[in-house]
């Protein structure tokens, strides 16, 4: 977070000083170092003492790989604009110099990713501390356990819970973060197509309804990218369960809880 912060007050200081866009491939390459590095070292620590890691300290890094995946794409096709435009690419300000327009761009990513880095830290902190406070010390106080021991039983469980790969209905929340990522999603569009016809087959469709025809409810709905092809046909209201409880979270609202969707009927 300190190296992200002395690298935008660079480029402020370098944007007042006229320096133009060379400075450009420095500090992308000097913040994807600083990331890099913040996820490989909480990697390490993780590989180091993997009894005092449990599901609920490692969420908040998955989470920061994830976004960082995005902002990584950002950084990279600014090289790539800067390399075949020089400077002069898609989306510059209007009526801005090449060199100004590619520094407010690139402001824009360190401003980003200081904040990612930032919030992470402090979410991480945040779920820690309350992670003790609800899960470990009144285990100490009722059982006699020092911390190390509540904690690596707690460690102990989620490898048990939680296999290398989830498969069918699985509650795993992260194999959905890890999925959505790494675009690691298989959509079968032609049994999707197959679907669509059979299920309209026998309903009636007027050409001044504009609504969908049907709704369909996807239970073990995966990632919802089936729901979400078939939401794109504006024949039917598609939507997407699992019995995962952050799947709305870390799917950005794609998959809805089960346990949420029993509530509200």
């Amino acid at each position: 977070v300190q190296g992200l912060g002395s690298l935008r007050s660079q480029l402020s200081s370098l944007a007042s000083a006229g320096v133009g866009p060379v400075w450009i491939p420095a500090a992308v390459h000097s913040t994807v170092v600083l990331v890099d590095g913040a996820i490989s070292a909480a990697t390490g620590l993780v590989h180091t003492r993997q009894e005092c890691m449990p599901w609920v300290v490692r969420e908040p890094l998955l989470v920061l790989v994830s976004n960082w995946m995005e902002l990584h794409s950002a950084f990279m096709l600014l090289l790539w604009d800067e390399l075949h435009f020089g400077g002069i690419f898609e989306g510059a300000t209007v009526g801005a110099a090449p060199a100004q327009a590619g520094l407010a761009r690139l402001g824009s990513l360190l401003e980003r990713s200081w904040r990612l880095l930032e919030y992470d830290t402090g979410s991480s902190v945040a779920v820690l501390r309350e992670y003790l406070s609800y899960a470990v010390e009144p285990q100490i106080g009722a059982r006699g356990r020092t911390a190390c021991e509540v904690v690596a039983s707690h460690s102990a469980g989620d490898r048990r819970l939680r296999p290398a790969a989830g498969a069918g209905c699985s509650d795993d929340g992260h194999e959905l973060l890890r999925r959505d990522t790494f675009d690691k999603w298989v959509v079968d569009h032609q049994l999707l197509g197959q679907f669509l016809r059979e299920a309209l087959a026998h309903q009636p469709l007027d050409p001044a309804d504009e609504g969908p025809a049907l709704s369909i409810a996807d239970v073990c709905g995966g990632g919802g990218k089936h729901a979400e092809f078939l939401n794109r046909s504006g024949l039917v209201l598609a939507t997407a369960h699992g019995p995962s409880e952050s799947a709305p979270e870390l799917t950005g609202g794609r998959v809805q809880a089960m346990g949420d969707s029993r509530k509200g009927t």
